[in-house]
């Protein structure tokens, strides 16, 4: 195999369509709402981790994601290490950090989904604007599919 075809086995693989994600978690897990942070939440708690949620456009991704996504995030905004960090969450760092979630979970299994995925949340926060952008590699396949070559 050549390099050209490396390239286009690695790009292909990294196109990851984040609308037909539909769970983070193995099928064999089922999810579940965490009743206790919602109890442990103020109202002016509540009020900020709503505006939170809706900075992130979760209309964008299936109804199923968006509960899991809203969950974890609740329990990061609860914690008192990433608390803080939290609050800097918009559509595009979550889309990038369940990008990156995705790529990998293609490349190998994840053990501990949840854990990995908060992984992913925290390190897309640290990214600076220009590391969210595409690789040239991915720019010229975008363009080629929407040129219809």
């Amino acid at each position: 195999m050549n390099g050209t075809q490396q390239n286009q086995i690695k790009s292909k693989s990294n196109k990851i369509k984040l609308k037909e994600i539909k769970s983070i978690y193995p099928s064999n897990h089922k999810p579940q709402e965490n009743k206790n942070l919602d109890e442990m939440m103020d109202e002016m708690e509540k009020m900020e981790f709503n505006m939170l949620i809706s900075n992130c456009e979760m209309h964008i991704l299936s109804p199923e994601l968006a509960i899991e996504i809203t969950e974890i995030l609740k329990e990061m905004y609860m914690h008192p290490d990433t608390r803080e960090k939290i609050k800097e969450i918009n559509s595009k760092k979550l889309l990038y950090g369940l990008k990156n979630f995705a790529i990998a979970n293609t490349k190998s299994r994840i053990q501990i989904p949840k854990a990995y995925f908060k992984k992913c949340i925290l390190s897309a926060l640290d990214q600076t604007e220009l590391s969210t952008q595409y690789d040239v590699d991915t720019i010229i396949n975008e363009m080629s599919n929407y040129e219809g070559g």
